[in-house]
């Protein structure tokens, strides 16, 4: 249950970053692409370099939807808290 900490904390505080600094659909896309792709690439390069996970693309399916909706639900709570402020 922790590692879920570990993957889905991060991309909440990315999306929390790209909220206070980025505006509309580009915000929206980054606070998602990039967890999934930072997701890709750790789990690729244990995968390659570690002897990690074999089933990796199951792994990014699920982990990878897993923080791309953590990023963008949290960049979405926070651009409201954020234009409330101004």
């Amino acid at each position: 249950m922790m590692l879920w900490a570990y993957i889905l904390v991060p991309s909440a505080l990315f999306g929390i970053l790209c909220a206070y600094f980025l505006e509309g659909d580009s915000g929206t896309f980054i606070a998602g692409i990039i967890p999934w792709l930072g997701l890709l690439c750790y789990i690729l390069y244990t995968h390659y370099f570690g002897g990690g996970v074999e089933m990796w693309q199951v792994a990014q399916f699920f982990g990878g939807g897993a923080v791309a909706v953590t990023g963008v639900l949290s960049y979405v709570l926070f651009r409201e808290i954020f234009n409330g402020k101004t």
